[in-house]
């Protein structure tokens, strides 16, 4: 397995994560203002927003992860 870098493929993939994760929750957020769905539509469109948050923060913490160990490397 290669070594998680700054552009490697590792930080790429939480990248990605990280763009799908936003890309459902605004999915989800148009649903609610075009549709305006029923109470139980409605409350598993905000799980799955919130679901997409927790996804978001676990990746921003993987990079920033590959950051410092990229810049205790460095030194």
């Amino acid at each position: 397995m290669t070594e998680k870098a700054i552009g490697g493929y590792k930080f790429h993939d939480e990248c990605v994560r990280i763009k799908n994760a936003s890309s459902t929750i605004r999915n989800a957020l148009t649903q609610i203002l075009e549709t305006n769905p029923g109470p139980q539509t409605l409350y598993m469109l905000v799980a799955k927003m919130a679901v997409q948050v927790s996804t978001i923060t676990d990746a921003v913490n993987i990079i920033e992860d590959i950051g410092k160990d990229a810049k205790t490397k460095r030194k």
